[in-house]
């Protein structure tokens, strides 16, 4: 699917009462099959981009589409079908208590059911699901699978790049 960011503007307040402008008629159009890498110094603005067009952040205006599905209108369980995130910190967006084949389970359910109670059936990886997670994650040269996400740590970052296998 595409990606079209049209007339984006964001900003926020400063301490003082000024206003700081980060986004004003930002647009971006990424075809589908084409890899974008987004590049600036800190505090320039790649994470609140991604952020708004995640949905962690609500535009001031403008329009976000993922092929013809205007992202800016759906709830964020609606929007979690069809866009998602990995965090830097690879134990953000994670539940600590859980191994990292359990996270990737998890977030395999939420995908195929949508948030609430009916993601968490089936929880627990079967056998076939750690083997293709090890294999995955081995590919990646992320031996993780069994490994509990509390343990992790920032030399662990790379299992965020995990191809989706839904």
């Amino acid at each position: 699917m595409s990606l079209r960011v049209d007339n984006l503007s964001w900003g926020h307040p400063l301490p003082g009462g000024e206003w700081r402008s980060l986004f004003r008629d930002f647009s971006l159009y990424c075809p589908q099959g084409q890899f974008v890498v987004v590049i600036g110094s800190n505090g320039s603005g790649k994470s609140t981009l991604l952020n708004l067009v995640a949905g962690t952040l609500k535009a001031g205006s403008g329009r976000i589409q993922l092929g013809e599905r205007p992202l800016e209108r759906l709830s964020d369980h609606a929007r979690a079908r069809w866009i998602g995130r990995v965090m830097q910190n690879p134990l953000e967006g994670t539940c600590p208590g859980l191994s990292v084949a359990e996270n990737l389970r998890l977030a395999e359910r939420r995908h195929r059911a949508g948030f609430g109670l009916k993601s968490l059936l089936g929880l627990h990886p079967s056998a076939a699901d750690r083997r293709r997670y090890r294999s995955l994650l081995e590919q990646l040269g992320v031996p993780l699978a069994d490994r509990k996400s509390t343990r992790l740590n920032s030399s662990h970052s790379s299992v965020s790049r995990m191809p989706s296998s839904a």
